[in-house]
């Protein structure tokens, strides 16, 4: 529903009509119409998902870390489209490489001075994430690189979108 409604709304200038009843939501956009049925009942617990002993943190710059993945993640391999992130003293090295093609590599300035961490990642999935925010900021957090990683941000309002992605084996 939510990529459809995306779709209406880029098309033009139109003004959006939302309608709910108990159990659907109805946008109006000019002449068409998308309804939509609620999810009933309770929405599980997602705090029970997130890691808490992530002590490894550093913060990164959307704008830097975002179009270094997408071009290091060329050279990746085309099923898993595994990179590998390697952060260390003030800096973060992404790379990737293949047998076929070749190798790339970038090293973006991080705001980190913990241990040395290697972790292996699908870069589609770091890139959803980077995609889904507006954010200037975006902040990694880590137990060790064999663990979740959660990525997050906050926003002006302290909402904070967050995400948890799976480590690669790289």
């Amino acid at each position: 529903t939510l990529s459809e409604l995306a779709k209406l709304c880029a098309d033009g200038e139109e003004t959006m009509q939302i309608g709910k009843t108990d159990t659907l939501i109805h946008f109006k956009l000019g002449k068409r119409e998308i309804v939509s049925r609620l999810l009933a009942g309770v929405y599980p617990d997602y705090s029970a998902v997130l890691p808490t002993e992530n002590y490894n943190r550093f913060r990164v710059g959307r704008d830097m870390i975002f179009p270094a993945v997408k071009r290091v993640a060329l050279m990746a391999d085309e099923k898993q489209h595994a990179i590998k992130l390697e952060i260390g003293e003030g800096e973060l090295h992404i790379s990737s490489q293949t047998s076929e093609i070749g190798e790339a590599g970038e090293t973006v300035p991080v705001d980190y001075s913990g241990e040395k961490i290697t972790a292996g990642f699908n870069a589609a999935y770091l890139n959803d994430f980077f995609s889904a925010v507006e954010e200037d900021e975006i902040l990694f957090e880590f137990k060790s690189g064999e663990t979740q990683t959660q990525l997050s941000t906050t926003t002006a309002f302290l909402d904070r979108c967050v995400a948890v992605v799976m480590p690669m084996r790289f």
